[in-house]
């Protein structure tokens, strides 16, 4: 049992990687609760330490497993479609794929390398995908691409050219949402380990984003017609 942001550790992502472990089946809604010894109760944020129950809340754990379980032989559904609709999938500035923002947006016509949050690991089926890397390890320096004070820097992460259309406006202002929610959380669960992420930010050019898992199909299938690829 663990932080869910161990997922991209470097101790700890390349057994997921190479399918010598995977998440388990988690908390319902991603709610964990633990019974803790009353003198460790104080320091906790307001709403996550119980006093009537003596449990303390915690949003962000997951079990991890190398035993087999269904889930992750269970197919994503993908309804989503690339071509199309490649405005709304931008390609990143320091690495050859596209970005997916939100797991239920993987395109089902798209079978070069795609990065996604890392929640999609709760749902990666070893059959369908092949996990290519990583945004920490396989993101080129932005120090190579751009001059500075076009960028956030910070450790290596993938980075979207900031632009002016509407779609990037309409997720610019999903990813605030998520900050400000992910922000709540910390104030609830102030005893969570240091998160592995970083906010979302821009500069002048470009835009900083969270760790993305780099994820490639190994399944083509849009509305129920499928083919393996090969080669």
């Amino acid at each position: 049992m663990g932080s869910k942001n161990a997922v991209t550790y470097k101790e700890i992502f390349p057994l997921i990687k190479e399918d010598k472990l995977w998440l388990g089946y988690g908390f319902r809604k991603d709610d964990a609760y633990f019974r803790i010894p009353l003198e460790r109760a104080m320091g906790y944020a307001p709403g996550v330490y119980n006093p009537a129950t003596g449990l303390v809340h915690f949003r962000n754990c997951t079990w991890y497993t190398n035993l087999d379980i269904q889930k992750r032989h269970e197919e994503l559904t993908l309804f989503k479609r690339y071509y199309g609709n490649e405005e709304e999938y931008p390609h990143y500035a320091n690495y050859d794929a596209i970005e997916v923002s939100k797991v239920s947006d993987i395109p089902c016509d798209y079978y070069e390398e795609i990065g996604v949050p890392i929640t999609y690991l709760d749902k990666h089926n070893p059959d369908q995908f092949e996990i290519i890397g990583a945004s920490r390890w396989l993101g080129k320096p932005m120090s190579e691409i751009a001059p500075k004070g076009s960028y956030v820097s910070g450790g290596v992460r993938f980075y979207l050219p900031v632009e002016s259309s509407q779609n990037v406006h309409v997720e610019r202002e999903r990813e605030r949402e998520r900050e400000r929610e992910r922000e709540r959380e910390r104030e609830r669960d102030s005893s969570s380990a240091v998160s592995t992420t970083e906010w979302s930010s821009s500069a002048a050019g470009y835009r900083r984003l969270y760790d993305r898992i780099v994820i490639k199909r190994k399944v083509q299938r849009c509305h129920g017609r499928s083919h393996h690829l090969f080669g």
